[in-house]
């Protein structure tokens, strides 16, 4: 039994090998027909397959259609974060390239400042660290001119307490000094944010803020730029929502393809299935199309090597299944010798007790006899 098991298990592996071949001939034949020759599905079932592949196959397009847009979008949106990335150092560079013009804006706007009186407030405290700077100099400037003018004629002593004031001045007027280009930088800012260019007509105040024009009308635009940039942005963001895809996207490329590798996969199979149909509505005599004649040939002859493969099977299954019915058969035989051993043991044992109760009755029948009547005892 155990080699019929192994024949069948043989058998069973050269069926499979011969099934998979007929299945890669009926999807060859299947995408023919339905590929090449549509015209000549003209049977119910196949028309039906002719519907379910156009479905399928526009579910394929639609899907990669989808991925090519997610990728297409994605990469757009990287080159515009790399853009704005871009356009937004830029613009910290041209801030910073202003910052020394404002110095010469607030030179030239103070000079225009101190040569004019303007009386409005704004115009007041944009100066005032200024003004209060230079008067702080030239306070100091007085005081120095004081003590030198005085140490003169001290005595020694005075005069080195008086030379360690002026050495205290200096130092006081050198910072004073030192904070004029930050001051300076300070107004120039400030005058670039207000009005005072056009009421002061300066030539040369003018001209020290054309390159700083020039540098924020760049500014302007590129920040106009970044926005469109953004906009864009908004609006592919928009699109990958609307292909849920927003959150997600790579995920999102994942499923799709996933879902296409399945819908190959059910493509295949109606591929297969027309296959199958087409060659088992050929009329015994009618011949196939030229282009899948040798497919539809091996096909047939697989078909039939697999029917006598499963004949053959099934003859070794049901050789398997006499002997399983033999064994079952030896069973019953060897129960009921079994059984009739017993039964047989049994009837001895039953006429073994009958001989005894007949002794017994003899017995008894002497001992009655021997008694006499039971009344007369």
């Amino acid at each position: 039994m155990d080699s019929y098991k192994k024949k069948i298990d043989r058998l069973q592996d050269e069926m499979d090998e011969k099934r998979a071949l007929i299945a890669q001939d009926h999807r060859a034949i299947g995408s023919h027909v339905l590929t090449i020759e549509p015209a000549l599905l003209t049977s119910s079932k196949l028309a039906a397959q002719k519907d379910e592949i156009a479905r399928i196959e526009s579910r394929i397009e639609s899907h990669g259609q989808c991925i090519d847009t997610i990728n297409s979008v994605l990469d757009r949106q990287q080159r515009i974060d790399s853009d704005i990335d871009a356009h937004q150092q830029e613009i910290v560079e041209l801030e910073e390239s202003v910052t020394p013009m404002h110095e010469e804006i607030g030179r030239q706007a103070f000079d225009v400042y101190k040569e004019n009186p303007f009386v409005d407030q704004q115009y007041v405290d944009m100066f005032s660290d200024l003004v209060k700077n230079q008067e702080d100099i030239r306070e100091i400037d007085e005081q120095l001119s004081q003590l030198e003018r005085d140490t003169e004629e001290k005595p020694f002593l005075d005069r080195m307490v008086a030379k360690g004031k002026i050495a205290l001045l200096r130092n006081r007027r050198t910072t004073r000094e030192q904070n004029s280009p930050r001051l300076l930088r300070k107004a120039g800012k400030a005058v670039t944010e207000s009005s005072f260019v056009t009421v002061a007509d300066a030539p040369a105040l003018t001209a020290a803020l054309e390159p700083y024009h020039q540098v924020h009308t760049r500014i302007d635009g590129i920040r106009r730029t970044i926005g469109d940039l953004e906009n864009e942005r908004s609006t592919l963001d928009n699109q990958l929502a609307d292909l849920e895809a927003d959150k997600k996207p790579l995920r999102r490329v994942a499923d799709l393809e996933q879902q296409i590798e399945s819908l190959r996969t059910a493509l295949e199979s109606v591929y297969q299935a027309t296959g199958d149909i087409y060659v088992a509505e050929l009329k015994k005599d009618e011949k196939p199309l030229d282009a899948v004649a040798d497919a539809v040939g091996r096909v047939q002859t697989r078909q039939r090597e697999l029917s006598g493969l499963e004949k053959q099977v099934e003859r070794l299954r049901a050789a398997i299944a006499v002997g399983e019915v033999e064994n079952r058969i030896t069973g019953y035989q060897k129960k009921i010798a079994a059984l009739e051993d017993k039964i047989a043991e049994q009837q001895r044992t039953v006429q073994q007790y009958q001989e005894e109760m007949a002794q017994a009755e003899a017995e008894k029948a002497d001992l009655e006899k021997q008694r006499g009547p039971i009344d007369k005892l």
